[in-house]
This record gives structure tokens, sequence and C-alpha cells, in this order.
């Protein structure tokens, strides 16, 4: 996923949209102000489903544990490997998301 689909960007809004009124809402009622730290870490939590959603997740086969050791000890290192490879381009999908949300976020919260 390189950039979002019209779709996507259509339901990245409404998220940002909830978020802001989320915050802003926090804001007012308890008249603490949220760090730009935590709210990048809060678009970036929402993210993740998001990206999980829209680019799903092929999981790696289980390795096989028997027979010769050194076989099996190949076995296990493709597996992890795998897993590596998926959470790189779960994390890249994540990312995507991540800044049209967060653009979005920042520009509508009450300052």
């Amino acid at each position: 996923m390189e950039q979002l689909l019209d779709w996507q960007l259509v339901i990245v809004g409404i998220v940002a949209s909830i978020v802001t009124f989320i915050i802003n809402f926090y804001v007012q009622k308890s008249g603490k102000q949220l760090s730009t730290t935590v709210i990048q870490w809060i678009t970036f939590a929402l993210s993740f489903p998001l990206a999980l959603w829209w680019g799903g997740i092929d999981l790696p086969a289980l390795p096989i544990v028997s027979g010769d050791p050194g076989v099996v000890a190949g076995n296990i290192v493709d597996y992890v490997s795998g897993w590596v490879l998926i959470a790189g381009g779960f994390i890249g999908n994540a990312t995507v998301v991540y800044h049209a949300l967060k653009k979005l976020v920042f520009e509508r919260i009450k300052k």
C-alpha cells in the first residue's frame, strides 16, 4: 500500500473526526492539554487496525519440527524470517495510514 484509495481516505477522515472530537472533549473537560507525542502515539496505534483491515496478513506456514536437527533449525529460521517480512510490510502499511490520520487530526485539533 503506497497510497490510500479514495474510500480509505473517507474512513481515515471519519476516524480522524472521532479522534479529534474525543481529544477536544478531554481537553475541555479536564483542562489538561495532551502533548504532541501522546497524540502521535494514539494515531499510530489506531493506524494498525486499519492497516490490518485493508492489507491483511498472510501467516507463514508452521515449521516442520521432526527429523534431522539441521533441517529443523533451517525450518525454524525460515518461519521466523517469514514473520519478520510480515511485520515489515504490515508496519509499512500502518505508517501510510498513520501519516494520513496524523495530518487530519492535527489540522482539526483546537489550539
